[in-house]
């Protein structure tokens, strides 16, 4: 369990430049919106100008770190959701027998196909704009790990993939990955002082409709939605362990399909 305040308590004055106007732009995304339109077709540059800083690689490589810890992923058949870079596979123990991406952006599915044809991995990769709206075909209980690094905050039918993460999983397979601490305040005023200074003098989106658009669900949503999913998880923060979002920037997860 993990308790969210500042995103919940906080006046709207306040919580709408932390986290995202939501009362004013909702939780759908508007295809046709300028200011989407330009994040999307910037999205990748954004990331490497945004989150490859030593401040960003260090908060996201606590993430990984934390979750790849005393985890074999040693001729195991892994599914990953959203592998973007694949920044963690320095992180790894062992090595996959298989390994199959999942993601909405052919881009970084190609460039992951790449890290792993280099590594000798056998590999595919499925192209899919939403886990919780569009099933894979991926067979019932045939996958040992599920690897989702920063991407579940962004699901908003967040209940219906993890439905379907739960059954491609074998009885006893993992689930493992970190999030942001979206909605606690550290996390919220984090971004306010950096990310949000770079998007005001790069670009003309409105980060206040982007963020709500892009992390739907705060901490404690996607928390509660694991214990719903009927996973044993194991949720882990960082840098201070405790089970508060606005004294954390990450949550790392290890949630077991009960055998």
């Amino acid at each position: 369990m993990v308790l969210v305040l500042g995103g919940r308590y906080l006046p709207h004055v306040v919580s709408s430049k932390l986290y995202g106007d939501r009362k004013k732009h909702g939780y759908t995304v508007i295809p046709n919106d300028p200011d989407w339109q330009e994040w999307d077709s910037r999205m990748p540059e954004i990331f490497e100008k945004t989150q490859t800083g030593i401040v960003g690689t260090t908060v996201n490589s606590a993430g990984y770190k934390q979750a790849l810890r005393h985890i074999s992923l040693d001729r195991k058949m892994i599914v990953e959701i959203g592998p973007g870079a694949m920044e963690h596979v320095k992180y790894w123990d062992g090595t996959p027998a298989k390994y199959i991406m999942i993601d909405r952006r052919e881009a970084f599915l190609k460039q992951g196909a790449k890290k792993l044809d280099r590594l000798g991995i056998a590999n595919e990769f499925i192209l899919s704009e939403d886990l919780g709206r569009h099933p894979v075909e991926i067979k019932n209980e045939s996958v040992d790990i599920v690897i989702a690094f920063y991407v579940l905050e962004h699901l908003l039918e967040l209940d219906e993939a993890l439905k379907e993460v739960f059954r491609i999983l074998k009885p006893g397979g993992m689930l493992i990955g970190a999030i942001p601490a979206e909605g606690g305040l550290a996390w919220g005023l984090g971004r306010f002082l950096t990310t949000r200074r770079w998007f005001k003098k790069n670009t003309n989106i409105d980060l206040d409709k982007i963020i709500c658009w892009e992390h739907p669900n705060f901490a404690d949503d996607v928390c509660n939605a694991l214990d719903r999913a009927g996973f044993n998880s194991k949720i882990v923060s960082w840098p201070l362990n405790v089970p508060i979002a606005d004294l954390s920037l990450i949550h790392s997860f290890h949630c077991e399909k009960p055998c």
